[in-house]
């Protein structure tokens, strides 16, 4: 699977706002709307309808009195996740955004990134904040491989590893390096020994790109570093979370092919398991 994670309006991964999961043409799921943490997260609009999601047994959405063959359940700490036919899950915690694509999903993917705010040219933000062209070309996977955590793995698969002191686009000077690198520590010692060592030294090497982008965009404000380096930690913590109970027996259904409104969905097959990076 390759699993993407992305932000909304600001520099890392850790903000994201309202999200939008189109499913397919007529069905649209906005999450967040009323509030980026639980319980507030646990509100979907189907379609504009409210519809909350009671606990973490995967349901069909509804849409009043009409089901959706997309699955939703709560997971984790105080995250949700979608799962329907079009071959993309997505998991939405308080401070990140997952998305699981399918290898065999061979559309174009619109829209992954960028603010809902009907400016299309926005749409295919890149991580560095710069912003890919809309028009399919040569140069389309740049958006996507901008933002994208693990290759074409299997679910057995570890991470790339990435040295958290060789950052992309991090062109400050080796003492500031340093220092960042001794705020992310504490990513290390709230996710060591709970996620694979490839994940770890990603998560150092995410923690450093987005402080030293915060750094570079607030000319080195120690209280924007502070409380963005909180909201890291809280995406740490939903990441270890989701890591440990994705690894404890943390069955999903098979992927909806053939569902329709009427569809009865059947018990989780304890032998799927939702894929790892």
């Amino acid at each position: 699977m390759n699993k993407f994670r992305f932000c909304s309006n600001c520099w890392g991964y850790a903000c994201v706002g309202p999200s939008t999961y189109k499913d397919s043409p007529g069905l649209f799921i906005e999450m967040g709307n009323d509030g980026r943490y639980a319980p507030q997260l646990y509100k979907l609009y189907v379609n504009g309808e409210l519809y909350e999601i009671p606990d973490n047994i995967p349901r069909l959405v509804e849409e009043g009195t009409m089901s959706h063959p997309v699955l939703s359940w709560r997971y984790g700490h105080g995250c949700i996740r979608l799962l329907g036919t079009s071959k993309i899950s997505v998991q939405k915690c308080g401070s990140s955004l997952e998305i699981w694509v399918s290898p065999d999903f061979h559309n174009m993917l619109y829209g992954l990134c960028g603010s809902y705010d009907d400016n299309v040219t926005n749409d295919f933000t890149k991580r560095d904040q710069s912003v890919a062209p809309l028009e399919p070309n040569p140069s389309g996977p740049v958006f996507p491989d901008s933002w994208e955590v693990t290759g074409n793995c299997t679910i057995a698969a570890g991470r790339r590893k990435r040295d958290a002191t060789d950052v992309e686009g991090c062109d400050v000077d080796n003492s500031t390096k340093d220092a960042l690198l001794d705020q992310c520590s504490d990513v290390s010692q709230m996710a060591n020994g709970s996620v694979p060592d490839a994940e770890l030294q990603t998560m150092m090497a995410d923690c450093m790109f987005d402080l030293c982008s915060v750094y570079k965009n607030t000319s080195g404000d120690s209280a924007a570093l502070t409380e963005y380096l909180g909201e890291i930690l809280t995406s740490t913590e939903e990441i270890v979370d989701s890591s440990k109970k994705t690894t404890d027996n943390d069955p999903i259904p098979p992927p909806l092919t053939t569902a329709s409104p009427t569809t009865t969905v059947p018990p989780p097959d304890s032998a799927v398991q939702y894929p790892q990076e």
